[in-house]
Order: structure tokens, then C-alpha cells, then sequence
């Protein structure tokens, strides 16, 4: 594998020969990044096997559309929360924001957002709206937001229903408003879409039925003509086993979007010919659509009908992808089409018509159909995206490297993320340039044609893409998460809003797990495991890559539960021929692997899909394959069993991802995979020996994970529709999304108890929890202690509460504050209530304080009586003496100025212009105060006192 492929000249590594380790006491190792198009053969390969990987876990009967089945269903339950949302005529800003009954009313909870905050995943176009001012960006979780230039005040639009695919945007100015388009390019989608309130509704087209049932639409673009006219190129196939043959479709909208219809057929294409067809048209000046088919050009005129041949490109290799831009001058039209070639890209070009030339050639194939552009004010000026970007400025002879993708690491605010999905030039009213480029690390802004780039998304582009997260058990404040393209990260502060992660590694990572609460953690990248021995403190790290062949994209791997140096890997096997667990286990600095002897595959093609241990007993060990066989063994996985069942009854459309062994009834387990053309979820109580579906109240969907309540009375599951909560004294399944969580595919889930939360990985929107509020439930406890400063009026507020997620301070002044620690001056003298009241989303605890203050220089407080106390300051022997005309009985108290009382005395009787000796013994020197309470009832006096 060739992860190090040209950081040699960067990073100082150390290469034990002869072994597939390596130990780095920093981040300096850089994983190349996977997910992504065919920029290199080795990434080809990644890319292919995350393909296959993803299809196989959806895996359904050959006449079941899974992707429809989600569609619909995703459909239905925005539905029902729009509905709700509108009866409840809830807001951000509403007090119970975040609170949801679910299970019909038996499960109250609280969702919550935990971030990252600050490590933004795939952003997938750019668009922005000149009308209003206002910059829209999608993201690979089907989600659009809106912010501006400067990155700031991100606000998602879509959180009640995601976009799947979206990957297209478009802004028209109305009268009143603008109108958004969205598209979105994936199989069971509905192509294209309008809003007319800046994204929260939206409306689908007409005309595009077809397109939905079997195909995809794949461009969009707009003319700015005075219609504003529309163009989708779609692919729709004919479903036929045998011959997956297709009809390349053009269609076209003059309503701005309500409708589409029937435009123009192309010849009809297998499945790998497909990327080559592509449309263009400027969408800064008035002019044609152009259309490219294999190497053909073809114009269609501003309201014409008919296609007009634009002569053909001499192809100088027998190249790929095609891809067609260009940009309209005061002289005509100049257009480039781009082929990928390989790991690099062909670019021709046709000025005003002229025959076409060969340009040069980019060394990079594009990332997407959005990662090729011309730039809106320079027609020599051109850019392309794959792993890295390029730029050129002589019409495609010569190609600058923008930064390596690696550069990021080290500079992320003014160097791009690996991977360009998309790169939008805009032309404002005088004529200026701004780029937006899209990046598997957010979006990014340049002013001089990607001469220099700044990070827009460093902070509230929430749109990380989780694969795995684990949180220390025992300092809940500590969170690892794995995700896609932006590393293993780590939180070490959780104040109750969206967490701050550090990326301590690029890459790919999934399954975190720990055998000791998450002191150390074991993860996978697709080719590699990755151990920190000291996780929650340092950034040391131990690698291995997978020995042998036939494992996962991401394999499975489960921690040792009673040696935290230890793991296994799913399989794959050493030699390739057969699916056996990989123990890895590291001795002397070094992770060493031992293949256990079992093949899982009885001679087939078969990889370990999940394993599972038994919390009460070790001994007690599971696994399952990707083709429908569950084991177990009952001496700690010396011997296994088949189970004569298989994984599930009367199905073989099963890919079991998942093995919950219940930590309270022994032999009970659950295991989740795909439920397309059968239940999701089956549960066996004979340690697998035979399994029962329990289905009720969850629709056809795929579980990617699930876990429990210690006591199993909640089971909580992560679908690729949302999250899910399986109560088994009731036997059924109730969606948790609520009005709160977010539409998105639900990847991870853990059950952390000693905050009683769920927490949830999304592939799109970063980390989610759901706090069950119950008996166990942590309770906060408020406490605070205070120090005089300043002027006597002046104190400071130190925070001793524990367990609690929010702090308010009330001063009795009506004045409050947030902060832990508060510096507050009253500004007067006077008694005032003090109250810090802590909370977490479920509880609340308050403690209060009296403080009697006294302002420098002021002789008494609140008093109408005629005292006098002398001598002040004193060693703690001081008298109170009664000036007035009349006598007194009086409640003498001396407190600190936290209202402590250190000394009293009640019923005293001070005589007319008599006196009364207070003798304070081993009081230590400071400021106290003397209250005098008449038992007649007034005013109290109260006195400053200085004690030395």
C-alpha cells in the first residue's frame, strides 16, 4: 500500500523493515484519503471496495429498490414531524427546545447537538444568491445551508428532511424573492426541486417521474435568459438483468422549475458509458446550451428546438468521463471539454466556433462533475479538482498545484482539503471573480482564481460524517470519533454545547472500541489498524496493515475485554483464502498478529461481517458472515458452532453488520444488518443457536449499529433512516428522531450511562445525543463560593457545582450571568439574594447565598436605630452601644460576607445610651459584618466590621 506516496520529503517516519508496522510519537503519518474518484489505481481500488461495500450491506431481493423504499419512508416521516412541528409551533429559540416524548409518551428525553464545530465534512456546491446577499452550500449529508463570504452565522435549512444526493444548486431572482433549485444525483431520488423561502419548503418538479423510478438526473443548469430556462440531463435505464442498457434524456423547464419536460434522446448507453454526456451554459450572460456526447458538440440556441452539430473533437487517446465548461464573451462563445485519461485529464478547446484543439492535460481526473470550471471573467483562466486542485491561466496548456492535500494539516485556514467535489466561479455587479471551492474539509473562498484560498467552514459548518465514536467511560468529557476524510479526532472539553475536536490523524477511520473505557482505543482504516496505548492523553500510535487479503473496506474489530492491548479483526485470512479472525495484540511496542484457525467461509468467498463477546462471560464469543451464517463458541473461541438456523429465517437477503450480546440476560443477543427483504433485527436468547425477528414498528431499513441500557430496558439502533428505540417489555420500535434530530443516515450509536445518553454518529451532521430523562438521570449539585474585591461591592463568584451541563447566575440585583466564575459588581450597598442554579437538559439543583455589603467608606446599612460599634477595626472585642433615646431588644448576629453567621446572640437588651461587649475569640482577621434585628420588628442594622 502506498500511504507514505509523497510525504518522504515531508515527515520523518520510522520503517522497521521487514514488518507492516510503524510508531510515530506525533501525527505526522498521512493517510492518503480514500472515499473519493479515480485519481490514482490504488484509490481507484479504495473507491470501488467502498462501492461494494456499501451495496453489499444494503442488500435486498433483485426486484426490491432499496433506495426508493428509504425515499418513501424518509417521505412519510418528515410528514409527520412538519406536521407536529406546526401543532407545537416550536422555534430554535423556544424554552423546550430539544425536549421529545417518544414511545408514546413512556421515553421523555432531551436531543442535543455535540459538533464537531469546528471539522466540517463534505460540502458538494456552491451557491450564491446576489439579490439577497446570501451564500448556499450542500453538503454529503443531503443537508443546505446558508451563511455568507466570511464563513460565519452557517444555518442548516433541511434538518426535518435531508436531500439525498444533492449535489446541485441554483438561485433565480423573483419579484419578492429568489427561487432555489436543488438536484440531486442519486438512484430513488426525486431530481430536481424549488423553494421559494430560502430553502425551509420545498416542492418537486413534474415531469421527471421516470427518472425516479430507474435513473438519476446528473446536471442541471440555468440560462439567464429572460425565462430563466432550465436544462437537466438525466439517465434513465431499461431494468433488464441481462443487458443494463440506458436512454441519456435531456429535459427542459421554461416555468423556472415547476415543470419539465421531454427535451431531446441520445443514443442509448451501457452503464460504464454514461459519464460521457455532458451540458453547459453560461450563467452570467445570455447565450446557448451546449451538449456533449461522446466527442460531438451541439448547441441549442436560447429558445430554440433543435440541436445544431458544433463539430466533433479529435480525441487523441480513447479517453473517459467527459466533461464540458466554458464562459461567453462580447465576441462569441469559448468552450473546453475535458476526458479523464487515467490518473490525469485531456483538455481541449474551441474559440468562437473555430475546430477544436488539444490544450494540455491536468494531472488529476476530477472528483466529481462539479470539479471542472471556467472561470467567469477570464476566458484562459481555468480550474479542476480531484484529490488536489489546479489552476491554470493559459487555457489548459499548463496546470499549477494549488497545495498538496496534505498541506491542510498544518495551515487549515489557508490551505485546501483533500478532495474537490465542486468548484463555483461568481461574478459580482462590478465584474470581480470569487471562487467557491467545495473540499471533503467544508468550503473555501478565493479572490484572485485560487491564487490563495481562506477556510469559510473553520467554525458552525456542522457536517461531519461520522463512521464511529467512543466515549471514555470514565471521564465522559473525553469523545474519539472516526469519520469519513477528516480523521480520527479527539474532544477533551464538553461544557454542554457543540465540541471542539482536534484532528490527530487524516484519513478514514470506523469501528473505535477499547478494552479499558477508552484509556486506550483500537480503530481501522480501510488497509490499516491503529492503536493509541495512552489515548485520552497523548498522540502515540501504533499501526499494522491488514495481513493477507479478503477483509471488508472496514473490517470489523472488537477490543479484548480483559486485555486492552489486545483486538480482532474480522477477516480476510494471512494466506486469502478464507475468513478467520486475526488476533492483534501488542507486545514490546510492536502489534503482532496471531491467525486464529477457524476459516468462517466453509470454502466461499465469504469475509467476517461481526463479532461479538459476552459481557458476563468471555468465554462466550459470536461472529456472523457476509453470507447469512452466524457461529459460536463457548470456550473463548477454541471451537465453534454453526447455528443450524443460519443468521435468520427464511431469507437470504441478510448482511448482518452488528452483534449485541445483552449485559443482562445471559445467551440473550441481537444482531441488525439489512432489512430490505426481511427484518432488520432478530433477537435469539440460546446464544444464537435460533433467532426470532422483531420487526415490530421499524420500517425496511439497514442497521448499521445498536446498543443498550445495562438493565436492557431500552435498545437503541443507528439506520441509514434515523435513529431508532426498542423497548422489549413492549416489543416494539419507535422512531427518536422526534421534532429535534436531524434526517440523516444514522452510522454508530453508544450508550454512555453514567450520563444515561445515547450517542449517535451521523453520516452528515456530526454527533447527536439523546439524554433519557429518568431516575437515572444525573443529578447536579450547585455550589459557589464568593470573595470580597474592590470597593466592598465587588465580588468573585467561584463555581464548585458538579454534574451539570449549564450554569445561570441570578444576583438579586436583576442582573445574571452564564459564565462559571463571575466577576459581579453590585455597585451599592445592600443585602442581596444571591442564587446559582445548575442544570442538565433533564434536572436541576439551585444554592443560594445571603450577601450583606457594605460599600468602602459607608458607616452603616439600612438603618433607622441610633447604633454605634467601637473600635472598628478591632482584634475581635468590639461594643455595640445604643445612642438612641429609647432601649432595645435586639437579635445580634456577626457573618461573613457570604452570609455566614460565625457568631449570635438573641433577646439582648441594650439599655437608652447603655452598651453591649461582643467577644469574638480565634476569629481570623477580614471583613465581617455586624446585623442587629429590633424584635419590634423594622429595618435591621447592619455595620461593617474589620477585624485584625
Amino acid at each position: 500500500m502506498k500511504k507514505l506516496a509523497g510525504l518522504l520529503l515531508l515527515f520523518t517516519s520510522l520503517l522497521i523493515a521487514g514488518s507492516s508496522f510503524w510508531f510515530f510519537s506525533d501525527t505526522n503519518r498521512r493517510p492518503s484519503p480514500t472515499d473519493r474518484a479515480l485519481s490514482h489505481e490504488e484509490k481507484a481500488e479504495h473507491k470501488k471496495a467502498r462501492a461494494d461495500f456499501f451495496e453489499k450491506m444494503h442488500r435486498a431481493a433483485p426486484d426490491v429498490n432499496w433506495r426508493i423504499i428509504e425515499r418513501n419512508t424518509r417521505k412519510e416521516k418528515a410528514e409527520k414531524r412538519f406536521q407536529a412541528l406546526q401543532a407545537r409551533n416550536l422555534s430554535k429559540t423556544a424554552a423546550d427546545f430539544g425536549k421529545d416524548s417518544l414511545a408514546n409518551g413512556k421515553i421523555i428525553g432531551h436531543w442535543r447537538e455535540v459538533g464537531s464545530v469546528n471539522q466540517a465534512g463534505r460540502t458538494t456546491w456552491a451557491e450564491y444568491d446576489f439579490e439577497n446577499n446570501v451564500l448556499y452550500a450542500s453538503s454529503a449529508g443531503g443537508n443546505l445551508w446558508k451563511g455568507n463570504l466570511q464563513g460565519s452565522s452557517w444555518e442548516v435549512l433541511n434538518d426535518l428532511q435531508q436531500i439525498p444526493g444533492l449535489n446541485t444548486l441554483i438561485s433565480i431572482p423573483q419579484s419578492n424573492n429568489s427561487r432555489l433549485l436543488a438536484l440531486a444525483s442519486d438512484w430513488g431520488v426525486e431530481g430536481v426541486r424549488y423553494s421559494d423561502d430560502g430553502g425551509l419548503t420545498w416542492t418537486i418538479s413534474t415531469g421527471l417521474g421516470n427518472v425516479l423510478n430507474w435513473g438519476f438526473a446528473a446536471r442541471l443548469v440555468a440560462l439567464p435568459d429572460s425565462l430563466h430556462t432550465l436544462y437537466v440531463l438525466a439517465y434513465e435505464w431499461d431494468y433488464d438483468p441481462a443487458n443494463w442498457s440506458s436512454v441519456t434524456t435531456l429535459y427542459r423547464s421554461t416555468d423556472q422549475g415547476v415543470s419539465f419536460s421531454k427535451f431531446a434522446n441520445f443514443h442509448s448507453f451501457t452503464y460504464g458509458d454514461i459519464a460521457r454526456l455532458d451540458i453547459w451554459a453560461d450563467s452570467h450572460s445570455p447565450g446557448s446550451l451546449f451538449v456533449l456526447e461522446n466527442n460531438h458538440v451541439f448547441r441549442i440556441d436560447g429558445g430554440g428546438t433543435t440541436l445544431t452539430a458544433m463539430g466533433n473533437i479529435p480525441l487523441i487517446a480513447p479517453e473517459g468521463n467527459a466533461h464540458i465548461r466554458g464562459i461567453q464573451t462580447p465576441g462569441g462563445t469559448i468552450l473546453y471539454a475535458l476526458y479523464e485519461n487515467g490518473d490525469s485529464s485531456n483538455v481541449y478547446r474551441s474559440v468562437l466556433g473555430a475546430p477544436w484543439t488539444y490544450q494540455g492535460s491536468v494531472p488529476t481526473r476530477l472528483f466529481s462533475r462539479g470539479s471542472f470550471a471556467c472561470s467567469s471573467v477570464n476566458p484562459n483562466v481555468l480550474y479542476a479538482g480531484g484529490v488536489n486542485a489546479y489552476r491554470s491561466t493559459n487555457g489548459g496548456a499548463s496546470w499549477q498545484l494549488v497545495n498538496e492535500w496534505y498541506e491542510y494539516y498544518g495551515d487549515p485556514d489557508t490551505k485546501l482539503h483533500a478532495d474537490i467535489p465542486a468548484i463555483n466561479p461568481f461574478k459580482d455587479s462590478a465584474g470581480n471573480e470569487f471562487v467557491i471551492i467545495n473540499t471533503d474539509g467544508g468550503a473555501y473562498i478565493s479572490y484572485d482564481q485560487l491564487q490563495t484560498v481562506q477556510n469559510i467552514s473553520l467554525n458552525g459548518l456542522h457536517v461531519g460524517q461520522f463512521y464511529s465514536t467512543y466515549t471514555h467511560r470514565i471521564n465522559t468529557n473525553i469523545v474519539y470519533g472516526g469519520t469519513q476524510d477528516q480523521g480520527y479526532q479527539r474532544a477533551k472539553v464538553d461544557n454542554g454545547e457543540a465540541l471542539v475536536f482536534d484532528q490527530l490523524i487524516s484519513g478514514d477511520y470506523g469501528h473505535l472500541v477499547s478494552g479499558d473505557s477508552g484509556q486506550s482505543i483500537w480503530t481501522n482504516y480501510p488497509g490499516f489498524t491503529m492503536y493509541y496505548p495512552n489515548a485520552a492523553n497523548t498522540t502515540q500510535q501504533l499501526f499494522r496493515d491488514f495481513d493477507g487479503s479478503g477483509h471488508l473496506w472496514l473490517p470489523p474489530l472488537i477490543a479484548d475485554p480483559v486485555m486492552a492491548n489486545r483486538s480482532y479483526l474480522g477477516g480476510g485470512s494471512l494466506d486469502g483464502s478464507g475468513a478467520n479472525i486475526i488476533q492483534q495484540t501488542v507486545v514490546g511496542g510492536v502489534i503482532s498478529v496471531v491467525e486464529q484457525p477457524y476459516d468462517f467461509s466453509e470454502g466461499t468467498a465469504a469475509s467476517i461481517s461481526a463479532m461479538g463477546i459476552s459481557p458476563q462471560d468471555a468465554n462466550y464469543r459470536y461472529v456472523m458472515t457476509d453470507n447469512e451464517k452466524f457461529f459460536f463458541s463457548f470456550d473463548g473461541g477454541q471451537n465453534w458452532f454453526k447455528s443450524p438456523q443460519g443468521a435468520i429465517p427464511g431469507s437470504h437477503y441478510f448482511y448482518g453488520n452488528v452483534i449485541l450480546p445483552s449485559p443482562k440476560q445471559f445467551g440473550r443477543l441481537y444482531i441488525g444488518g439489512s432489512g430490505y427483504s426481511n427484518s432488520p433485527v432478530y433477537v435469539s436468547n440460546n446464544h444464537g443457536n435460533s433467532f426470532t425477528p422483531i420487526n415490530n414498528g421499524l420500517p425496511q431499513l439497514l442497521i448499521f449499529d445498536m446498543d443498550m441500557t445495562p438493565d436492557e430496558r431500552m435498545v437503541f439502533a443507528a439506520t441509514s433512516i434515523g435513529p431508532y428505540l426498542y423497548i422489549p417489555a413492549d416489543n416494539q420500535w419507535y422512531p427518536m428522531e422526534g421534532l429535534h434530530a436531524p434526517d440523516q443516515t444514522y452510522w454508530t450509536v453508544e450508550y454512555i450511562p453514567a450520563l444515561n445518553v445515547a450517542r449517535f454518529g451521523t453520516y452528515g451532521r456530526g454527533i447527536w445525543d439523546f439524554t433519557v430523562c429518568d431516575s437515572l438521570s444525573p443529578q447536579p449539585v450547585s455550589a459557589f463560593q464568593t470573595f470580597l474585591t474592590g470597593n466592598g461591592t465587588s465580588i468573585q463568584f467561584i463555581d464548585k457545582s458538579s454534574g451539570g451541563q449549564f450554569i445561570q447566575w441570578e444576583f438579586g440585583d436583576g442582573q445574571t450571568a452564564l459564565t462559571p466564575n463571575p466577576l459581579h459588581n453590585f455597585g451599592s450597598s445592600g443585602v442581596y439574594e444571591v442564587r446559582q442554579i445548575v442544570s442538565t437538559h433533564c434536572q436541576s439543583d439551585t444554592f443560594s447565598q445571603t450577601l450583606y455589603l457594605v460599600a468602602t467608606g459607608t458607616e452603616d446599612l439600612l438603618s433607622d436605630r441610633q447604633l454605634k460599634v467601637f473600635p472598628n477595626p478591632n482584634t475581635g472585642w468590639f461594643e455595640v452601644e445604643n445612642t438612641g433615646g429609647k432601649p432595645e431588644n435586639l437579635h445580634l448576629e456577626v457573618v461573613d460576607i457570604a452570609g455566614k453567621v460565625i457568631w449570635k446572640k438573641s433577646e439582648v437588651r441594650v439599655e437608652a445610651q447603655g452598651l453591649f461587649l461582643v467577644r469574638l475569640t480565634d476569629t481570623p482577621a477580614g471583613i465581617y459584618f455586624l446585623r442587629a434585628i429590633p424584635a419590634s420588628g423594622g429595618k435591621p442594622y447592619v455595620q461593617k466590621l474589620i477585624i485584625r
